[in-house]
């Protein structure tokens, strides 16, 4: 069988690095670059720039009005045989693969920290945090080595109830100390206040466990049992449904398709008035890290497919 030439097989994608612009291409050849305005262009052999829209016949492949200039374009099939450039799609908004989306539809408001902090109140005194700038499209939140219980995060008013909430923890510093929260999705008072939360723990293994707090200084109980993780665990997607104040439904997924029930039907012994994430050290040898990738509310009870 013959081989089959290289400019007829697909290109499932094209990544252009944006760089400054080349020198003028070989005799017979044209240059195809991104520049740092988040642009394409083509450069002759003559040495001529010239912008892929600019009307020089090449217009048709890429439509840049429908393109932020922050997103990375790719090439793709076309569906009609052919390719075309476009955003890549992903990061903090979800994309291609967006399993919360699949599950649980589009959700009453969503923060995907695509941008910096507005409108969260701190939880505690963070070592160091940020939106979209030490991990892109993440809440990235650092707390130092402490040696008393020392919740540090964010959180928001909550809506009415009932209400459902997720988040997903795509990344941690895995060199944890017992005791030690590496991400942690909670229900608190309007002001924690206590807390109830569902939580990435640390215990001369990882676990998922339910804890709930005095306040952000003050450790109340573990709730049950904590359930052992065999695999480390991220990303690691966290859902709470607050059908009441008097009833919680704690969940975990790896995947965000099936889901494991921590906790149900819950009384926290409070009225809930806030949601939000945290990490807590509690160790005075070691800090901790977490990278959230987004916190999405729905103004109703879902139902978690799972156990």
């Amino acid at each position: 069988m013959a081989t089959r030439p290289a400019s007829e097989n697909p290109f499932p994608e094209l990544l252009v690095n944006e760089v400054a612009a080349p020198a003028a291409a070989p005799s017979g050849k044209v240059r195809l670059y991104a520049k740092s305005d988040g642009l394409l262009y083509w450069k002759d052999d003559a040495g001529t720039e010239y912008p892929i829209d600019s009307g020089t016949g090449v217009a048709d492949i890429l439509d840049l009005s429908t393109a932020e200039t922050d997103d990375t374009l790719v090439l793709a099939p076309d569906g009609l045989g052919g390719v075309e450039f476009r955003a890549e799609t992903g990061g903090g908004g979800g994309g291609a693969d967006d399993p919360i989306a699949d599950v649980f539809g589009t959700p009453t408001t969503a923060y995907e920290f695509d941008a910096a902090l507005s409108g969260w109140t701190n939880l505690g005194s963070a070592t160091a945090q940020d939106a979209n700038a030490t991990v892109p499209d993440h809440y990235y939140v650092n707390k130092a080595a402490t040696s008393s219980v020392a919740l540090t995060g964010i959180y928001r008013a909550s809506p009415s109830m009932p209400f459902t909430v997720i988040t997903k923890v795509s990344d941690i510093d895995p060199h944890a100390d017992n005791y030690c929260r590496a991400g942690s999705l909670f229900v608190g008072e309007a002001s924690p206040g206590k807390i109830c939360s569902i939580e990435l723990v640390h215990n001369n293994d990882w676990y998922v466990s339910h804890d709930e707090y005095t306040n952000g200084t003050t450790f109340g109980s573990t709730v049950g049992t904590d359930h052992l993780l065999k695999a480390f665990a991220v990303p690691l997607y966290l859902g709470i449904v607050a059908n009441s104040s008097t009833d919680i439904d704690l969940w975990y997924s790896f995947g965000g398709r099936i889901w494991r029930k921590r906790t149900d039907a819950r009384n926290p012994s409070f009225t809930v008035g806030s949601f939000g994430i945290f990490v807590d050290p509690e160790s005075a040898t070691f800090g901790i890290a977490a990278a959230f990738d987004f916190v999405r509310i729905w103004n109703s009870a879902k139902t978690f497919p799972g156990n």
